[in-house]
């Protein structure tokens, strides 16, 4: 082989990498943008979780909101969840407590948040997949810390809006969690009152942030 089919091969090969280097990561920062111009917003999640070493499965459905500021807020039949840039206060609706703390960086819907506004630092970018049907990509994201918490994310994208469709992760005892989104709409018009937190003064709360 002469040195010239060599270089030909290697060129080759190094286009192919730059286009889907490229291809994925203008598929994320497509994401980052829907969101980021979308805020504040609602989308339905759908949340299914298999437990491996219970060998059981469930599934809850809630909304996520996502505001101007760092801030996110989960609504579930029994719980309400805000996080407002500086703690996540959670409202356990059957006891009326409150529990105050920092954010778990482990938590799905921090992860949620995290894809949201493109906080992508974290992973490493792997395989780039085109559906069947021609209009969804998956996207598998791999945490560059080999001590974290989620071991694979998959997302299904809709390339041509930037909407996540659904992210799926194991963490590392092998559960897997499956977070379905949909019906995203805008709370423009509610943003003032969904991330206020001194609703929760007259509740029992139960303080458990190191730093107050």
């Amino acid at each position: 082989m002469t040195i010239q089919s060599i270089h030909k091969i290697f060129i080759g090969l190094l286009c192919g990498f730059v286009l889907t280097f490229s291809a994925e990561n203008e598929t994320l920062e497509h994401v980052k943008r829907h969101y980021l111009s979308s805020v504040p917003f609602q989308v339905r999640l759908t949340v299914q979780q298999k437990s491996q070493a219970q060998k059981s499965s469930s599934e809850t459905i809630g909304s996520f909101y996502l505001g101007m500021k760092d801030q996110f807020r989960v609504d579930f039949t029994e719980q309400t969840i805000i996080f407002d840039g500086k703690a996540l206060w959670s409202l356990d609706k059957k006891t009326d407590q409150v529990v105050v703390e920092e954010v778990n960086p482990r938590s799905g819907m921090k992860l949620i948040y995290n894809l949201m506004k493109g906080n992508w630092s974290g992973f490493s970018i792997g395989n780039y997949t085109i559906q069947k049907s021609d209009t969804l990509v998956c996207l598998q994201l791999t945490p560059k810390d080999k001590n974290a918490f989620f071991k694979s994310i998959v997302l299904t994208i809709d390339p041509d809006s930037g909407m996540l469709k659904n992210i799926v992760y194991l963490d590392f005892q092998k559960n897997e969690v499956t977070i379905v989104i949909d019906s995203e709409k805008s709370c423009e018009q509610e943003k003032d009152e969904l991330f206020r937190t001194d609703r929760f003064q007259k509740k029992q709360i139960i303080d458990l942030r190191t730093e107050k």
